[in-house]
């Protein structure tokens, strides 16, 4: 049974989705409208991933230093601000793409204060016997109204008026924020930590990096998600392509395409709880990542819509299967004091590693033809598995009992 105090997180989580799936189809039409250089649509896009490699340490180390649900009330209000700010400029006929770019980045970095904040917060809502629900329960509503309902009101709201979509996601953040305001977090900024330590920010994140360097099984995961990111992001960055020149199923089938990834992500999402009942830890850390890779080689061996359709449902089932149980691993597995720092430094791997994936994965297929990043995809995923597999195999074999005992110990400290 999940506390109340969840689905006041969870609620707040939704709202924020739809804004920020409002927004993601209508930033690249108001950018489009502007320009048609790919170019500077790529330098807008990637303005917002851009704050994970530039920020992403600095913000986590913020993370364990302050009241953590302060951090996402902030940081909703401040992503109001610059989306009323970008709404004004619309109201008063600016045009400029650069002014979308700015808007986009500096978005990014108050995403990434935010994803550092509340990933340890969900710690201090929910017992750790019930993360993994927790998670997939917060999954599954983030997906479907980012990637589904979202999308599709921001491309209807555009349609009628340009700054409608905008207006909309403004008003999401204020909700979001206001719903966070109700929710009762227990945290002491500072807790554990050395007088040096918490003097110096530096200090803070090596000691974040430390801890994840000697964590055994979460850096082994870290490692995993960082190829998975990569190729994603280098299999994406080339999938309209890939669509349109390579099996040839046009405009409607790319976007038949995205759709699929998307419900095998939403239904991954929805199930894991109940799969990791099923199957332990251990076995979907360890495998689940070639299930992935045979679906990206088969892409790249069989091109075909029926290939691509069904591989592509796979890899966003088996990839958010995946992801719960490594972030369920990483919240249950480390101290509440340097969870913030240690997520801030897995994400500035695992989801830096995408804007780099993104532009060798067009260079690949400008070389090498548009099924090269596929193929070549399931590769490095195969072997970044294997190494993991025969490094760390001992390891994740005792995840379970590690995972009880830490289980155990939160019972008895809350008694």
């Amino acid at each position: 049974m999940l506390p109340g105090n969840f689905w006041k997180f969870l609620g707040s989580a939704g709202v924020s989705s739809i804004g920020d799936g409002v927004r993601a189809t209508a930033l690249p039409l108001l950018a489009a409208s502007y320009t048609e250089d790919p170019v500077l649509l790529g330098i807008v896009v990637g303005a917002g991933n851009l704050s994970w490699l530039l920020f992403a340490l600095p913000l986590g180390a913020l993370a364990d230093r302050h009241e953590r649900k302060r951090l996402m009330v902030i940081s909703h209000l401040a992503r109001g601000l610059i989306v009323g700010i970008l709404s004004l400029t619309l109201g008063l006929s600016v045009r400029s793409i650069w002014i979308i770019v700015i808007a986009n980045f500096v978005l990014g970095v108050f995403d990434v204060l935010f994803e550092v904040a509340s990933q340890p917060a969900l710690t201090a809502v929910v017992p750790t016997a019930s993360l993994s629900k927790a998670n997939s329960w917060l999954s599954t509503f983030t997906m479907l109204f980012d990637e589904f309902i979202g999308p599709l009101v921001g491309a209807v709201l555009f349609a009628i008026a340009v700054v409608l979509p905008f207006y909309v996601d403004f008003v999401s953040f204020l909700i979001a924020a206001a719903l966070l305001v109700f929710i009762r977090l227990e945290f002491t900024p500072g807790a554990g930590r050395s007088p040096l330590a918490r003097s110096s920010l530096r200090l803070e994140i090596l000691e974040g990096a430390a801890w994840l360097r000697r964590s055994g099984v979460v850096m082994l995961n870290v490692a995993t998600a960082t190829s998975l990111n990569f190729v994603r992001a280098a299999t994406l960055a080339v999938l309209v392509l890939y669509s349109l020149h390579t099996i040839e199923v046009g405009a409607v089938g790319f976007a038949i395409l995205n759709m699929l990834l998307a419900a095998g992500a939403l239904l991954g999402s929805a199930t894991a709880a109940l799969i990791v009942r099923r199957v332990s830890e251990s076995m979907i850390l360890l495998y689940v990542p070639y299930v992935i890779a045979s679906c990206y080689l088969a892409m790249g061996l069989f091109p075909s819509g029926v290939v691509a359709g069904s591989g592509l449902a796979i890899i966003g089932f088996a990839m958010m299967n995946w992801m719960i149980v490594s972030n369920t691993v990483r919240q249950t597995l480390t101290p509440g004091n340097v969870l913030g720092r240690v997520t801030s430094v897995a994400r500035f791997f695992a989801w830096g590693s995408m804007p780099v994936g993104a532009f060798l994965g067009g260079l690949l297929a400008q070389v090498a033809g548009y099924s090269a990043p596929f193929f070549w995809g399931g590769v490095i995923i195969c072997a970044s598995a294997t190494v993991v597999h025969l490094a760390g195999w001992k390891r994740h074999a005792g995840l379970s009992s590690l995972l009880e005992r830490a289980r155990n110990q939160e019972q008895v400290e809350t008694k």
